[in-house]
């Protein structure tokens, strides 16, 4: 596996959690405008977690190889 293609796949993995936690954080606002739940609390590594695999994916996607000299 190239770094090319582990940057593809912690891009997508980072998206993906950022779309999960958008999901959640919708249901979360519908319950508690229903005050079925009276408050919660989000933590940070939740939060951080998606953005540096997405910034991770990138930085190895966009990388270019060094050539080397033969």
């Amino acid at each position: 596996m190239t770094k090319r293609e582990v940057g593809f796949l912690l891009t997508g993995l980072g998206f993906g959690l950022l779309l999960a936690l958008a999901v959640i954080l919708e249901v979360l606002l519908s319950l508690y405008k229903s005050a079925l739940i009276s408050a919660y609390s989000w933590d940070k590594v939740f939060l951080l977690a998606p953005i540096l695999l997405l910034a991770i994916g990138l930085v190895l996607i966009l990388c270019k190889p060094r050539e080397s000299v033969n």
